[in-house]
């Protein structure tokens, strides 16, 4: 979601101090979204440690995913996508799933989720073979490929982490990083934002507000470093992983603010009004928890985890 605004179009006068642009009353509203989003994946989080079962957490990833990918086929040329729509959507929900049963291989087999990401294609494919041999099939083909490798397959990692050892902990430091660091960007540019990131991308994100996310996931990860029993977490590392979950959260922002000025549309749906779908509250994590996956799973000062990848 676009969080930090810009200030007005005019440029300020050389030397002049920025003047803090009107609040965007949408903008708030995605950010008061945001955070209700963390208290509720946080309060899931609580029934599994609770119940000692990952099952609540794991329902909500699936289900958020699933509509996260329905809004974003809903988004796309009905005339392309509308003939894989339900495929499509049962093909997500396999990958899904997948990360799940991945658990439960040995890791040399762990390869479940790549597994059932080529069944989708072929699957997808088979439906393809059925229709007109046309420019638009093959079309429509990568569409819908697409939005189950985005909505299927990088959210999956969310589950990966969920089931890895230290994962809940994990888990509730990347959506309190990403979100909060959100939250950041947005109060960071509009008290300070001068410098358009991206002006035809996302016309109201600043180098400033980009600046205040990052500095906001590094503070934000230095809590759980401290109380959650990461004895063994070297302090550069808590903030290097802090630092980039806010740079990926970003880039989540950026990579949907680019698909929608792509496709014409102003939100992903409407389930929250004027704050637009589920899936411009979720964008943030689309890069956010591939990275902090990769980056736990490799990095040689990371915590003492058993990480397979």
């Amino acid at each position: 979601m676009d969080a930090h605004p810009a200030p007005s179009e005019a440029a300020p006068a050389p030397g002049a101090s920025p003047v803090p642009p009107k609040a965007d009353g949408v903008h708030a509203l995605r950010v008061v979204l945001g955070v209700s989003i963390l208290v509720l994946a946080i309060g899931l989080l609580a029934v599994d440690e609770i119940t000692d079962r990952p099952f609540a957490f794991i329902l909500l990833t699936v289900l958020a995913g699933t509509f996260a990918l329905h809004e974003f086929l809903g988004m796309l040329p009905a005339d392309r996508v509308a003939p894989f729509r339900a495929l499509a959507l049962l093909a997500g929900a396999m990958v899904l799933a997948a990360s799940w049963a991945d658990t439960f291989a040995k890791p040399a087999a762990s390869f479940g989720r790549e597994a059932a990401l080529a069944g989708a294609f072929f699957l997808l494919l088979w439906r393809a073979s059925r229709m007109p041999l046309e420019r638009e099939t093959l079309e429509g083909l990568a569409l819908a490929f697409f939005g189950v490798f985005l909505l299927g397959y990088l959210v999956g990692f969310l589950i990966r982490i969920r089931l890895c050892p230290e994962g809940e902990t994990a888990c509730w430091m990347i959506i309190a990083c990403v979100k909060g660091g959100d939250s950041a960007a947005y109060f960071a540019g509009t008290l300070f934002g001068r410098h358009r990131m991206t002006p035809r991308v996302s016309p109201k994100k600043t180098w400033e507000g980009a600046a205040g996310c990052v500095l906001g996931g590094m503070l934000l990860a230095v809590p759980f470093a401290i109380f959650w029993g990461w004895g063994k977490a070297h302090p550069i590392d808590t903030l290097a992983l802090g630092a980039i979950l806010g740079a990926a959260g970003q880039a989540g922002d950026l990579a949907e603010s680019f698909l929608k000025r792509c496709l014409r549309v102003k939100d992903s749906g409407s389930l929250f009004g004027e704050a637009g779908g589920f899936l411009d509250l979720i964008d943030s994590l689309l890069v956010a928890a591939p990275a902090a996956y990769l980056y736990l799973a490799l990095s040689p000062v990371a915590w003492d985890w058993t990480w397979k990848i």
